[in-house]
């Protein structure tokens, strides 16, 4: 079942891809709505690359809004 957000820009396939879970479940928009596939869900099954990326995407948002603020 593919979903995306009204602020993503890319649609999500798998169910455990670190970004989708980011997504809550009233944000979601069942359908591709046009946008292209997350890097994550394609990459997804490949091995412990996609989680330690996953990781370091996280930890940047979180410096980003400590320097916000």
């Amino acid at each position: 079942m593919a979903f995306y957000s009204k602020r993503s820009k890319v649609y999500h396939t798998k169910p455990n891809c670190p970004v989708a879970k980011a997504v809550k479940k009233k944000n979601r928009i069942q359908g591709t709505g046009g946008r292209k596939l997350c890097n994550f869900c394609k990459t997804l099954g490949k091995g412990k690359k996609v989680v330690k990326k996953a990781r370091k995407v996280k930890k940047a948002r979180r410096v980003k809004k400590r320097r916000r603020k």
